[in-house]
């Protein structure tokens, strides 16, 4: 031991420490005033400094890449890096940890020593946050601008912003896209292996379902359903290949209800009782079809009337181009057409038009009249001038020709003003023309050959007069 306290079989150097290759070129030199170390290559160019005055550690350059390479306590050899747990390697700018039967982990530490996030390499995770600290992940865009941030305090998850519009794309294992969030289009699809939209929602706020070869359905199910795959289960179903809508089922008995803006239920479809009600915005009902097979309209201030209408009506809120009317405050049925016919059968090579007089013949079927005061006289044919009979009876049997017979009521017919001019009231029987009738002149001869009285005129000639049909 020196006067110093240095023991006497240590290497004491006043300088530094300088070590020379072969060739004189310096390879390694220890700086006696800062303790720094400096490795140098064969040019004798700096590629190692460790300088401890701020303790830095490089090493690198001049057309070689530097390394760093740790080794755990079993490895077996520290040539090569295949058995590093550590490696940085400066050539290709990566940092690899684990390997060799260890699992790489990174660890992150605020300043009171909590872990704020860990890539784990052994679970395959990354953790962002803990106890006091929430997890945020953001991805920024060449303009510094985050456009993707992942926020584990209120569970968001963000995309777009920055002047980018945000999707979230989801593939198939061929690579095929499968489901498309786009924040550009607004809207979901769902997509085939193809690449054909089979579903969407969004795009002008609409769920669009089915096209492509594929059915579009919607199912809903209950709360207590066990297999959502089951189409049985759900208690509203609407399909799209037969445009139904189902509503109800083992949940329960299917209703559908149509509210107005005051939230008064206005229209009740019940299922468990087996009516259609329609209700007033007191919510009392005014009319309801079903229950007990019956159908009721009117009470509770409102009068049940209902108006049936023929094909060529233009206005279904004009009563008066009903047909038929059923007023339930008169207690009235109104036919707005003129008479009352029933059907008749034509006689064998019987052809008859609207507005002619019939007879009956031995066959049981009808055919125009020809000889005047016929006691065998049927009616008039309805139908003429626009006048349709406001109830038929009967009906002719299948395959039969037939004709309309109006039996009373008005109808329009067929008139002959030769054998007298007809006037207003006067008793009509009929004629010798083809189909006609003729004022009846002779009034004993009319008795059981009247077909009714005239309403209208017809002075002369032949032609088509309104008449009151009472066969006697």
């Amino acid at each position: 031991m020196t006067d110093e306290g240095i023991p006497t079989n240590d290497l004491v150097l006043e300088g530094d420490l300088v070590i020379i290759d072969a060739a004189g070129v310096v390879r390694l030199r220890l700086d006696r005033e800062t303790g720094s170390i400096f490795g140098h290559n064969s040019d004798g160019e700096v590629v190692l400094r460790w300088q401890v005055p701020g303790n830095n550690l490089s090493f690198g350059g001049h057309g070689q890449d530097g390394d760093l390479t740790i080794f755990d306590a079993d490895a077996n050899t520290v040539a090569g890096t295949a058995q590093a747990v550590l490696h940085i390697n400066s050539q290709t700018g990566t940092l690899r940890i684990g390997g060799s039967g260890v699992d790489g982990r990174i660890l992150g530490q605020d300043g009171e020593n909590t872990q704020t996030f860990l890539i784990d390499a052994g679970a395959g995770s990354i953790t962002v946050g803990n106890d006091g600290q929430e997890g945020t992940i953001q991805a920024r865009n060449s303009s510094g601008q985050t456009t993707i941030r992942m926020d584990a305090e209120n569970g968001n998850i963000r995309a777009g912003g920055g002047g980018v519009d945000g999707d979230l794309l989801l593939r198939g294992p061929d690579g095929a896209l499968r489901v498309h969030l786009s924040a550009d289009g607004q809207r979901m699809e769902i997509r085939d292996p193809d690449g054909e939209i089979t579903a969407m929602m969004g795009g002008d706020a609409n769920i669009r379902a089915g096209s492509n070869g594929r059915t579009g359905n919607l199912f809903l199910f209950p709360s207590d359903a066990s297999n959502i795959f089951s189409d049985g289960q759900a208690s509203i179903a609407l399909n799209g290949e037969t445009s139904n809508a189902s509503l109800g089922g083992s949940a329960g008995d299917g209703d559908l209800l149509l509210r107005d803006t005051g939230g008064a239920t206005r229209v009740h479809l019940s299922a468990s009782d087996q009516r259609l009600e329609i209700r007033d915005a007191g919510g009392a009902i005014t009319s309801m079809m079903g229950g007990d097979a019956n159908i009721r309209v009117g009470t509770n201030g409102r009068s049940g009337n209902m108006y049936l209408y023929p094909r060529g009506a233009d206005d279904i809120f004009d009563n008066t181009q009903a047909t038929i009317e059923l007023n339930a405050d008169a207690g009235d049925i109104v036919l707005s057409n003129g008479d009352c016919a029933e059907e008749f059968r034509l006689a064998t090579d019987a052809a008859v038009e609207a507005g002619q007089v019939v007879r009956l013949t031995k066959d049981g079927g009808v055919r125009a009249t020809t000889r005047a005061y016929d006691s065998r006289v049927a009616g008039v044919v309805a139908g003429a001038g626009g006048l349709r009979p406001g109830i038929v009876l009967g009906r002719a049997q299948a395959g039969e020709t037939s004709a309309r017979v109006a039996l009373m009521g008005q109808v329009y017919c067929w008139a002959d003003a030769e054998p007298g001019e007809i006037e207003i009231g006067d008793i009509l029987v009929s004629g010798s023309r083809f189909g006609h009738a003729m004022r009846a002149s002779d009034p004993a001869k009319a008795f059981g050959a009247m077909i009714g009285k005239a309403m209208e005129p017809l002075a002369c000639g032949t032609g088509l007069i309104r008449v009151l049909v009472n066969i006697s």
